[in-house]
């Protein structure tokens, strides 16, 4: 019963991106499990997951105090990596809402932690939020609105958000991140020619940029998956190694040129 539930909730939620319906599934789901166990803790999450969508921080704080309690009670050793993930959580929520002091607060801990799961992500976003904080905020704020957005598959609204940081701000490091990932919203919006294009302005006006690489490296990519044009695409990937040898995408580039060729591997 708990397995279809669970089931039926993930497609609706996942595939289906129906959130009142997941919600009403996932919510039988933690109600019939009789306290805590695998498929309680997963709609947790998506519960929590769902509230952030709608912007429902304080929803989701409860969610993540409820599964606390839960572990609180059962008091398991195996439930540490949960604790973790529930920090981690935390953080992520604060930085929703524009608390950077906070979420930078949280992640520290959970970055320097070794062991935990959520370490390499704690790590990511706590330098993200380090790298890209000018003196009021306003460019990290905007990009945080588009990520939001992203997250409710309001892809026009997150599209114009990030667009205005590259129109608004275009010499500050946060630009680099919102080409990219505008780059990605535009291929999921069926636009891989306009992602191809501000890849192609940023590798043409930006060359100093830590992330240039990855702008060379997904023009290929997506002249590869989304244009499906294949020799373009192995030009491409052959121009990237030579323009970007230290670049940390070179092994990918090189067999997706090999493939591309025809080589043997």
């Amino acid at each position: 019963m708990l397995e279809a539930l669970l089931r039926g909730a993930d497609l609706a939620f996942k595939n289906a991106f129906d959130l009142e319906l997941a919600k009403s599934l996932y919510e039988q789901c933690t109600q019939k499990s009789n306290g805590y166990n695998e498929r309680a803790r997963d709609a947790f999450f998506a519960l929590e997951e769902i509230a952030l969508i709608r912007s429902d921080y304080d929803g989701a704080l409860r969610t993540l105090a409820t599964v606390a309690d839960h572990l609180e009670k059962r008091n398991r050793p195996e439930d540490l990596d949960v604790r973790k993930r529930i920090d981690f959580e935390r953080a992520r929520l604060a930085y929703y809402r524009s608390d950077f002091d906070t979420a930078l607060a949280q992640l520290g801990a959970i970055s320097e932690d070794a062991e935990s799961e959520q370490s390499n992500d704690a790590i990511a976003l706590k330098g993200f939020i380090e790298d890209n904080r000018d003196a009021l905020g306003v460019s990290l704020k905007i990009f945080v609105k588009a990520e939001q957005a992203a997250l409710g598959r309001e892809y026009p609204t997150a599209i114009s958000a990030l667009q205005s940081i590259r129109e608004s701000a275009p010499n500050a490091p946060i630009t680099d991140d919102a080409i990219l990932r505008e780059s990605e919203l535009l291929v999921k919006t069926g636009k891989p020619q306009d992602a191809i294009r501000i890849l192609e302005n940023m590798q043409t006006k930006m060359t100093t940029s830590p992330l240039v690489d990855r702008a060379g490296f997904k023009i290929a990519e997506i002249t590869e998956t989304e244009l499906k044009q294949p020799q373009a695409a192995q030009k491409l990937y052959e121009e990237f190694l030579e323009r970007h040898s230290k670049s940390s995408l070179v092994a990918e580039a090189r067999k997706r040129a090999r493939r591309l060729r025809g080589d043997a591997f």
